[in-house]
């Protein structure tokens, strides 16, 4: 398996080795940033650089390492809205959510997480919803019908003789 260049460490290198100078480095630096990709701008990515700022206000006030901010993050962020179809604003309450869940706020410190686990998240979102919503009171409204029937029965029913009840205390004293 290949290592991935760090070429920060190899451009030291060539320094130190006197192989360039440091003005030619500045030179190449200020040269690679002139042909970089430019961010691409439409209704989506829009969306998705909204998204992808606020993911990052998030991690910042959880005290985390902010993600980085370039193509590739905001390519994840746009697909997360446009192909998974999420809005605006259901990514937003999502990470919302997430950064104030004990677990999952250690999880989501970049967009490729936040879609991978966003529909797990949106699972147990839910789930502890629904416990924390009281279980629904069931009633039978009254009706003339059945008032009708509670009359009836307690003009059929035989009122108890009187001193029927003391008799039955003192026994169950005795």
């Amino acid at each position: 398996m290949a290592k991935e260049i760090d070429y920060k460490n190899v451009l030291c290198i060539l320094i130190n080795d006197g192989i360039i100078s440091m003005e030619t480095a500045k030179e190449y630096i200020a040269r690679s940033k002139e042909t970089a990709p430019e961010i691409k701008t439409g209704p989506t990515w829009d969306v998705a650089m909204a998204c992808l700022l606020f993911l990052n206000e998030n991690i910042k006030t959880s005290g985390k390492k902010k993600s980085r901010v370039n193509q590739n993050a905001l390519t994840v962020m746009e697909k997360l809205h446009r192909i998974d179809e999420r809005s605006e604003q259901e990514i937003k309450d999502m990470i919302t959510w997430a950064h104030s869940h004990d677990f999952w706020c250690s999880i989501i410190l970049s967009p490729e997480n936040l879609r991978k686990n966003f529909i797990k998240m949106e699972m147990q979102r839910n789930r502890d919803e629904a416990k924390l919503k009281p279980a629904p009171v069931i009633t039978t409204p009254k009706t003339d019908k059945w008032e009708r029937v509670i009359e009836e029965r307690r003009k059929e029913s035989v009122p108890m003789p009187k001193g029927f009840k003391e008799g039955l205390l003192k026994r169950t004293a005795q």
